[in-house]
């Protein structure tokens, strides 16, 4: 009878175990500004990270929205998922190029080899990735560039891409230059930016954003979206997932990346 109790209180004690722990585990990490004096530490930080993963269903994904003031090379080497075509440091030559070595993504943008999304499928996940930019700065580059492209509204073709990948992904993130305004500042109403996206979107679970006049190293939480930017350092949102792929809770950090000397 002790016996049969005992195997009785491990089952029940094990079934909690197993709906308490999370059937999945993504990591979504991001930066917006790199530079030589930062690099080497970004690099060792992102070895450190990927090391410390245990579990078979914990997967990193590694965004770019922002600067890059040397060749995309740094992020095809070290394992960047997706980056936004702004963040190329000559974004007009990426325009006539069909041999990227990693997703550069803009949705707003017509009759170019940029992507408008990614799917990352890894470790049991299908994560959505939809890249937008500003139109202004859209048109001056297609104006440089002296080609024809097409640039649609980055709202409504988020919201176009955002409801085309809905049943073939378990959620989406957007990864956007349209730029925030976290609190107590004044949120521009003369054109779209990253909160917009958080007010607009359906299903996106994430926005991952670059080109912020302000500092800021905690999310920002609107219309049950998460909301964050890096800034100088490496911003990592974790995210614990049920066995239907909802999110049941998460964690933030942000890292400080050391320039060398």
């Amino acid at each position: 009878m002790i016996r049969r109790f005992a195997s009785l209180s491990l089952i029940l004690f094990l079934g909690r175990v197993a709906y308490c722990y999370p059937a999945f585990h993504l990591t979504v990490l991001a930066t917006n500004q790199i530079t030589p004096q930062t690099s080497t530490a970004l690099k060792e930080r992102l070895n450190n990270l990927r090391s410390s993963i245990t579990s078979k269903k914990h997967l990193i994904l590694l965004l770019h929205a922002g600067s890059i003031p040397t060749s995309p090379k740094f992020l095809a080497d070290n394992g960047y998922d997706a980056i936004t075509l702004r963040s190329l440091p000559n974004p007009k030559i990426a325009l006539k190029t069909k041999n990227l070595k990693l997703p550069i993504l803009c949705a707003n943008i017509q009759g170019s080899p940029i992507q408008p999304y990614f799917i990352k499928k890894a470790k049991g996940l299908r994560i959505g990735i939809i890249g937008i930019s500003p139109v202004q700065w859209l048109k001056a580059l297609i104006k440089r560039s002296s080609m024809a492209y097409s640039v649609l509204d980055p709202i409504e073709a988020f919201r176009s891409y955002e409801s085309l990948i809905d049943s073939k992904v378990d959620f989406t993130i957007a990864l956007s230059d349209l730029g925030a305004f976290p609190p107590p500042h004044t949120i521009p109403v003369d054109r779209p930016t990253d909160e917009t996206i958080a007010l607009k979107a359906q299903t996106t679970k994430v926005i991952v954003g670059t080109q912020s006049p302000y500092s800021w190293d905690s999310p920002l939480f609107i219309s049950h979206k998460v909301l964050f930017q890096a800034g100088k350092g490496l911003s990592q949102l974790d995210l614990f997932l049920d066995k239907t792929k909802k999110v049941t809770s998460y964690t933030f950090k942000h890292y400080t990346l050391s320039p060398t000397l």
